[in-house]
């Protein structure tokens, strides 16, 4: 999918990253946002300012 549609697939690792983090504030431990940086780290890689610069 991210070879097809980049910027969807980026929105979808944006969304991934969000619903991540909130998971990862109720519990205890890191590792949701661990993983929810990961997910928006990921989306960042193509969210760059030569794609979308009005983002």
């Amino acid at each position: 999918m991210r070879e097809r549609v980049p910027l969807d697939w980026a929105m979808t690792q944006s969304n991934l990253g969000v619903a991540l983090l909130r998971l990862g504030e109720r519990e205890s431990g890191t590792t949701r946002l661990e993983e929810a940086v990961a997910a928006c780290h990921a989306a960042l890689t193509e969210y760059t300012y030569e794609r979308v610069p009005l983002a």
